[in-house]
């Protein structure tokens, strides 16, 4: 773990590390995201998710060479993509066998004023 990653917030090191208690941290250098991996009890096998709470990275259509160069022990992804990342490409969509929308969020222009921005 001591290789130079320059990432910042959710695509560092510095982060990934922080969570090594839910999983092992595998840097996607390709991508430059990370995962986090974890065994299956009584299996040789893993599987992985986003580094909470969400994935992000630099480049999502380099995803699929990063995943591929993962190995055959690993059965299942979940990864939940950072707001505003531009993960909608071809690219990701045919990387998953089951895709779908968990919740929306919401964003707003905190220079407009409150009362334009907010209703009942």
């Amino acid at each position: 773990m001591r290789e130079n990653h320059s990432g910042k917030g959710y695509e560092s090191l510095a982060y990934a590390s922080s969570l090594s208690a839910s999983g092992h941290p595998i840097h996607l250098p390709k991508c430059a995201g990370w995962i986090l991996t974890r065994p299956i009890p009584g299996t040789p096998y893993f599987d992985a998710t986003s580094c909470y709470p969400f994935f992000a990275c630099r480049d999502w259509t380099r995803l699929r060479e990063d995943l591929e160069g993962l190995g055959d022990d690993l059965v299942s992804l979940v990864l939940i993509p950072a707001c505003f990342e531009d993960y909608s490409s071809p690219h990701v969509e045919e990387l998953f066998d089951f895709r779908y929308q968990l919740k929306n969020h919401l964003v707003t222009d905190l220079a407009i004023p409150i009362e334009k921005t907010v209703s009942r």
